[in-house]
């Protein structure tokens, strides 16, 4: 859901739906960040995270926790950020629930220097949006998470539902 924050997404009943539903052989990626420093604080953050890591690994999911993208203005910092939005909150979660955590920020930011820069990354991003991907951007993030998932290290067959392509989901 567009604006989500961690909190919000389970108090909506949107963890319900992957918590009921959700099987061994599923993968549950937990990619949401950047509206928690809005609506929450970081003690909030890690304790709606962690717990939905612990219930969905209860579960039988393998949980892939994600660093959100930065900023496209992030790019022309005196100084580059190392991370945004409760990235180090993710990564104590990973190591003490043993799961992965992807450094989207950093992966995002480098492809973006060695792409052309600030001036090219605007293309990426919605229109007069510092924020937002736009679709082509979009899909450099999910390539770039993808690439940092061993999808052999998921057994074929536990795979869990087959999406509808004849949908357009939002």
């Amino acid at each position: 859901a567009s604006g989500q924050y961690a909190k919000g997404f389970v108090n909506a009943g949107q963890f319900d739906v992957i918590e009921k539903n959700g099987k061994k052989g599923d993968v549950f990626i937990v990619s949401i960040g950047i509206n928690d420093t809005n609506y929450s604080n970081a003690d909030e953050y890690y304790a709606t995270v962690t717990d939905m890591v612990v219930r969905a690994k209860a579960k039988g999911m393998t949980v892939i926790l994600v660093k959100q993208q930065g900023r496209c203005s992030d790019l022309i910092r005196e100084k580059l950020l190392s991370g945004r939005w409760f990235g180090g909150t993710l990564d104590t979660i990973g190591k003490e629930q043993d799961v992965q955590v992807i450094d989207l920020f950093n992966l995002f930011q480098d492809y973006c220097l060695a792409n052309g820069g600030y001036d090219a990354t605007l293309n990426l991003y919605c229109e007069g949006d510092d924020l937002h991907p736009n679709r082509k951007g979009a899909l450099i993030l999910a390539e770039l998470a993808s690439s940092q998932i061993d999808w052999n290290a998921i057994k074929e067959g536990d795979a869990g539902a087959e999406i509808d392509t004849s949908f357009t989901y939002m």
